[in-house]
């Protein structure tokens, strides 16, 4: 038998006790750092052994599939027939199904009931995962389970239906209501259906949604100003990334979602009292979802986080969650709308986010792109420097780029937000002018005084010649190919009198001489080259940044939606800097 360190499972708690340490069954201590390879044989050395890995086994199943020549589809197919002849206390330590990696094919088909089944099946199921899975269509999700059992499901918190191209509004309103009523966590994103206004006034009715997602999908200002109706305070997470919202959006989730905005009077560094933003110790509390999963944290970690407040939160026998306090909405994702900066201060004001991405704005005719820039970095830094824990913003933000137009005033000085602990930069250039240079280098420079943990740069799109070819060095490699078309640039003409005329050998040289100055002042340097070398700098010195640097460069375009056979998504490329 090997065993390892298997960092990825579940958090195992709390070190054990000297009495539970010097006991003579050592398996329950060490069955949560057992390879999932080693699982299936550890379950047959003895009933005791079988019994403390039952946990592990079952805890989370979708893990031990595709081991072996079975791939994950075979096993969830195994898994299903498992079921009805597995003993009900042994069903009720599966907690987590995430059914991501088992992709479908055209000959692919289960019974109707499949989906009810299940349901009744695995009573103590808090958490399933079904992006993308074809075979969660209408048929399944309207049919009754063709065994005993009890529904509606009331212990399922956490529900990923995204992506989804053969559900109806009448499949998923019965879902919701009949089958799911208990749902705090729910991702709807790119499942078109969902964007039918009776499917968002099912969703609204969820009594205990704190979490949504319901990213592309296209949904308009008419829709959310029904669904915020609904959703009210008891939302605390909402991502509306990619729909065809405008500024009026920030007006319903003020009227609806938000708390009212708290101030108090504080002294300034002058002895002034002036009116800022309440903070509140629940600031601090670490948050159970966070951000993206796809893009930001791996899945895992996110069911981690989860996984220990759903200790504490668990909903009763009928699904209703122990009372807390309405937070209001604290996280929003609002990126790929048609919403200006007004738009985005007017959330902002609010005082209440905890979490803001707001990386892509509609620009407002008239209004130059430097002033829409500072509006909104005035904002971030006036009404967020106590709550803002995560910003996601576009690089023009941070950094002096000649097409923002932006002064050093304008930028967003993170030192400003001393609780801001993620920070994510989009369309990062891959490679840098002098003028971004000299910004990114002086943005790297001050992290040593922030209390950042960690910064996520996204590169912007490689341009179409790249795709497959990605390479940040390529300008700086190709220098003397744009010394020669800078010096034949006016070899040919259809008009003698624009003709260069040559002028022997000396001319010749000056020429080169003269090109190879105008290329070198128009090469730029590869970002993630200079990100490098500071890294490795400010190593050696004795105050530096302890955060992390993760870089994510899509290579792979609209084939990013797209993922392969092991579940991962095409063309993402991450790589990270450590500290």
């Amino acid at each position: 038998m090997q065993m390892t360190r298997y960092f990825e499972a579940a958090d195992p708690g709390p070190l054990p006790t000297y009495e539970a340490a010097t006991s003579h069954n050592p398996i329950v201590i060490i069955a949560p750092y057992i390879r999932r390879e080693d699982l299936f044989n550890c379950a047959l050395v003895s009933w005791t052994w079988n019994h403390a890995i039952s946990s592990e086994l079952w805890g989370e199943p979708a893990e031990c599939f595709g081991f072996g020549e079975k791939s994950h589809l075979a096993s969830f197919l195994l898994f299903l027939k498992a079921l009805p002849h597995t003993s009900p206390a042994t069903l009720s330590q599966t907690h987590t199904l995430n059914l991501e990696k088992c992709i479908a094919s055209i000959y692919t088909s289960l019974p109707d009931t499949w989906f009810p089944n299940l349901l009744v099946l695995l009573p103590d199921l808090q958490r399933l995962l079904l992006p993308g899975i074809t075979f969660v269509d209408h048929a399944s999700l309207l049919q009754k389970p063709s065994i005993k059992g009890y529904l509606p499901h009331h212990n399922l918190y956490h529900l990923n239906i995204s992506n989804l191209t053969n559900t109806t509004p009448t499949s998923l309103i019965k879902l919701f209501i009949n089958l799911t009523p208990g749902l705090g966590v729910l991702d709807l994103s790119r499942t078109t259906s969902a964007s039918h206004p009776d499917v968002l006034s099912a969703v609204g009715s969820l009594r205990n949604l704190r979490s949504l997602k319901l990213r592309w999908l296209k949904l308009s200002d008419r829709s959310m100003e029904l669904l915020a109706r609904r959703l009210q305070i008891k939302i605390e997470r909402l991502d509306v990334t990619g729909n065809l919202l405008t500024d009026g959006l920030a007006r319903y989730l003020l009227d609806w979602c938000f708390m009212p905005p708290e101030f108090e009077v504080a002294m300034d560094d002058t002895g002034s009292n002036i009116r800022v933003p309440v903070a509140h110790e629940s600031d601090d509390e670490s948050d159970t979802e966070f951000g993206d999963e796809e893009e930001w944290m791996t899945a895992r970690k996110l069911q981690r986080r989860e996984s220990r407040t759903l200790e504490t939160s668990l909903p009763d026998v009928e699904g209703n969650l122990p009372p807390v306090g309405d937070k209001g909405l604290t996280h929003l994702h609002i990126s790929n709308n048609k919403m200006s900066s007004l738009g985005v201060n007017q959330v902002l004001n609010s005082t209440r986010l905890k979490t803001l991405d707001c990386s892509t704005i509609t620009q407002r005719p008239n209004i130059p792109r430097r002033k829409e820039i500072k509006d909104i970095t005035t904002a971030i830094t006036y009404y967020g420097f106590r709550k803002l824990r995560s910003l996601r913003i576009h690089r023009d933000a941070i950094l002096l780029t000649r097409s923002s137009g932006c002064k050093d005033t304008d930028l967003l000085d993170i030192s400003r937000v001393p609780h801001l602990k993620t920070l994510a930069l989009t369309d990062v250039p891959a490679t840098a002018d002098a003028t971004t240079l000299d910004s990114l280098i002086n943005f790297l420079t001050k992290l040593s005084e922030t209390n950042l943990k960690m910064l996520v740069l996204e590169m912007e799109e490689p341009k179409s010649e790249e795709m497959g070819f990605y390479d940040i060095t390529a300008p700086v490699a190709e220098i003397d190919t744009q010394i020669f078309f800078e010096m034949s640039k006016d070899d040919f003409s259809f008009f003698e009198d624009e003709r260069s005329i040559p002028g022997g050998m000396a001319n010749e040289n000056e020429r080169l001489t003269s090109a190879r100055k105008e290329v070198q002042r128009e090469v730029e340097v590869g970002t993630l080259d200079i990100i490098k070398e500071w890294r490795n700098k400010s190593r050696q010195g004795e105050r530096r940044w302890q955060g992390n640097i993760r870089v994510l460069r899509d290579i792979g375009g609209v084939e990013a939606l797209e993922r392969g056979a092991e579940g991962n998504r095409w063309g993402i490329m991450v790589s990270d800097f450590g500290r």
